[in-house]
């Protein structure tokens, strides 16, 4: 079986993947700085949101998931890719880096991203259809918003400071564009970041990192890469730069995988896959309600 796997970004992450991430880590063994985040008292909708709640949240998540996948998959993935935030969980996946580092790199870089807007106005990201036409080019930059993630069939997620981005609504609206809001507060992707790639780039030059065990989807320069040197470099630089994932799901397809699935939280991922080549199984396991049933569907391809 020839299967890749997709560590998703932030969005999609609900109060179920809170309960999942508890009910594992009572069982296991975890960072006190997990334990300390999962033991909150006031743990809502809204806090999933919260950029230093979310991202470490997502990660521990991705890695309790991995853990018991891996440890049941016949096969090795051909692939591992991270969207915008799943890195931290594809890189550890990968064996860059052990799962405790990639919970405290998380830490790092959503305090870091909060840290490099911290004198700007309320920000956030939002996902225009037809996004990347020239003209649209002009209005986001007439109004200091930028483009962030490039996806399929000319989407883009733009990110800027919430005024801008109003306005850039507002033309969207005017000219019958589809347009909607993400559950994110950061503008990653975007120069917003650009106090970010240093420090996070000094912060992985202190942790111990190794070539990676699988073939590893470095987003940031959207090309398969096994030097550790330009792993960091590429980790970092995502975070402040344009995210080309819409190149990324070409390599992917490039792969030939047979069978693609999303770690989660979310299946949009997944869903981008399918459409971009409807001869490529991709599930998320967020649309399973056990892992025998992830092994009896991962079974029929081997």
């Amino acid at each position: 079986m020839r299967l890749a796997i997709i560590f998703s970004g932030q969005g999609a992450q609900q109060m179920k993947h809170y309960h999942e991430l508890s009910q594992a880590i009572a069982t296991q063994h975890w960072p006190q700085s997990v334990k300390l985040m999962l033991t909150d008292k006031v743990v809502d909708e809204a806090k999933l949101t919260h950029n230093q709640f979310a991202q470490p949240l997502i990660t521990a998540l991705q890695l309790v998931r991995w853990q018991r996948l891996s440890s049941q998959l016949a096969h090795s993935p051909i692939l591992i890719a991270g969207y915008s935030a799943g890195e931290s969980a594809s890189y550890a996946a990968a064996g860059v880096w052990s799962e405790e580092d990639a919970l405290a790199i998380s830490l790092v870089r959503s305090r870091l991203m909060d840290q490099a807007i911290a004198s700007l106005g309320p920000c956030a990201l939002a996902y225009i259809e037809e996004g990347q036409t020239p003209g649209m080019v002009d209005v986001l930059a007439q109004h200091g918003v930028f483009g962030a993630i490039t996806l399929a069939h000319g989407g883009l997620i733009v990110g800027g400071e919430t005024k801008g981005l109003l306005a850039v609504a507002s033309h969207c609206t005017q000219h019958h564009m589809n347009w909607r809001w993400l559950p994110i507060s950061v503008p990653s992707h975007t120069p917003l970041m650009h106090g970010v790639e240093q420090p996070l780039l000094d912060y992985l030059a202190t942790l111990k990192l190794s070539a990676p065990l699988y073939p590893l989807l470095a987003g940031g320069v959207s090309a398969v890469v096994s030097s550790v040197t330009e792993l960091k470099k590429a980790f970092a630089y995502q975070t402040c730069h344009l995210l080309d994932w819409h190149h990324c799901l070409s390599v992917i397809r490039e792969y030939r995988p047979q069978v693609v699935l999303e770690i989660g939280p979310g299946n949009a991922l997944a869903s981008m896959v399918r459409e971009l080549d409807v001869g490529i199984m991709a599930r998320s396991l967020d649309e399973f309600h056990s892992d025998g049933a992830v092994m009896d569907w991962l079974g029929r391809w081997c």
